[in-house]
């Protein structure tokens, strides 16, 4: 005799199994909204919401807040953080070993060549205003393009200042 088991498989309706599926789609967007849509705000920092590219309202203070994912992008700013550039040099506040003194020479009023160094220091103050000039999506920051035109300012303004001067005077 031969011997077969029959295995009855469940009824699936059409109608409950895209109802079912639809649950499951929005039950994941939900957690994956939650989880993407809350940031958290340091106390030395600001954070400026940008919704389709433009600024959204005031800066966010510290703690926990929620911005749509895929429409808002969080730039945070640090407000209390002195900033500084040594210069001719540029980065930090310790001299870069491989550099040379033709760098730091700027011509003086009296046609001599002086050593000149010197260092600037900032603190931003007005987040809104830092993202709305130096905001770019390759630099969320800013501190690239901020550094850059710094130097450039500072550099032009020294350049200026020597060239107005004696050697001796500098």
């Amino acid at each position: 005799h031969l011997v077969v088991n029959v295995i009855s498989l469940p009824v699936i309706v059409p109608g409950n199994a895209i109802w079912g599926g639809t649950l499951v789609v929005f039950c994941g967007g939900a957690i994956l909204l939650a989880y993407n849509g809350f940031y958290t705000v340091r106390e030395n920092e600001q954070a400026v919401v940008m919704r389709f590219g433009k600024i959204h309202g005031t800066p966010a203070g510290p703690g926990m807040h929620f911005c749509i994912p895929l429409v808002d992008t969080i730039v945070k700013v640090n407000v209390t953080e002195e900033r500084r550039i040594r210069l001719p040099f540029g980065g930090g506040s310790e001299r870069p070993t491989r550099s040379s003194e033709a760098d730091t020479l700027m011509l003086t009023a009296d046609l001599n060549a002086a050593s000149v160094e010197w260092t600037i220091q900032w603190r931003i103050t007005d987040a809104i205003q830092k993202v709305k000039s130096f905001y770019h999506p390759l630099d969320p920051t800013g501190d690239v393009y901020l550094g850059q035109v710094i130097t450039l300012a500072s550099r032009t303004v020294m350049n200026r200042l020597v060239g107005n001067y004696s050697i001796d005077e500098v």
